[in-house]
C-alpha cells in the first residue's frame, strides 16, 4: 500500500506499457486530464499532488554528491540497499525516472540546446510503473486520465551519458523516523 500525503486523495498505481525499448529518453512530461482532454487542475476541482514514475529492476545511478551524516548511513549506500539491510528486503532495485508535483513541467535528461549528449537509458527489459496521488475537491465523481509524452532516440548512441533523477535533502542529511 502506498503512503497517502492527503487524507482526501485517491492513489493510482499503474504498470506502463507501450514505451520505447532500448532507447535514450531526452525529455518527458506527464499530466492528468479529464475525459474531454482538458487538464485536470485546481481550476477544475482536481489537484495532482504528485506523479512518480519508476524503472523497476534498474538500480539508481549513485548521486555524485556523497552526503555523510553522523549516525546515519551514507545516501549512496542506502540507495544500494547496503546501509539499511532491513529496509532493503522490502524495496526492489529501482531508478526514479521522474517525480513531479502537479505543475506539468517538462523533465529534461539532457541540456535544453542538446549540446550535452545525455539521456535516460530505458533498456529492452526495463519495466516502468507510475504512482499518482490525485485530490478531487468537488462532491461529484470525476474521470481522470494519466498521460506521458516523451522525446527519445532509438538505441543508445556511443558516448551518451546515462542520467537519472536524484533528490538531496535540503538539510544536507537524510533524516527519517521509523515507526512514527
Amino acid at each position: 500500500m502506498s503512503q497517502k500525503f492527503d487524507k482526501g486523495s485517491d492513489m493510482y498505481n499503474l504498470i506502463l506499457s507501450g514505451m520505447c525499448k532500448d532507447c535514450v529518453i531526452l525529455s518527458a512530461k506527464t499530466q492528468m486530464a479529464h475525459k474531454d482532454l482538458s487538464p485536470a487542475e485546481i481550476g477544475s476541482g482536481v489537484y495532482t499532488h504528485h506523479i512518480i514514475m519508476t524503472d523497476l529492476g534498474r538500480p539508481q545511478i549513485p548521486s555524485p554528491v556523497n552526503i555523510n551524516c553522523p549516525g546515519l548511513p551514507r545516501m549512496d549506500s542506502c540507495i544500494a540497499g547496503k546501509g539499511m539491510p532491513a529496509m532493503a528486503k522490502f524495496l526492489p532495485k529501482a531508478s526514479v525516472f521522474m517525480a513531479i508535483g502537479g505543475d506539468g513541467r517538462d523533465v529534461l535528461f539532457t541540456s535544453k540546446d542538446r549540446s550535452v549528449q545525455s539521456g535516460y537509458h530505458l533498456g529492452s527489459k526495463d519495466r516502468m510503473v507510475a504512482q499518482a496521488e490525485v485530490i478531487n475537491y468537488d462532491a461529484i465523481d470525476k474521470e481522470v486520465y494519466f498521460s506521458l509524452d516523451y522525446e527519445y532516440l532509438q538505441g543508445r548512441p556511443a558516448g551518451t551519458l546515462d542520467v537519472s533523477l536524484s533528490a538531496i535533502d535540503i538539510s544536507g542529511c537524510f533524516k527519517f523516523a521509523l515507526g512514527k
